[in-house]
């Protein structure tokens, strides 16, 4: 089985703060969770005002 993973763009956007960041993600990198979610590093959530 060939295994493929998927890197896409987006733009993070917090909501109280309304500061956006540009990330390239793995959209295909073999996690799975019940419900949608985006993890990221602490420096990007103080960036962005998380």
């Amino acid at each position: 089985m060939i295994s493929l993973v998927v890197r896409v763009r987006i733009r993070l956007r917090a909501k109280n703060t309304g500061r956006t960041k540009e990330l390239v993600v793995l959209a295909n990198g073999g996690a799975e969770s019940p419900a949608p979610c985006i993890v990221v590093d602490p420096e990007t959530a103080k960036e962005i005002g998380l």
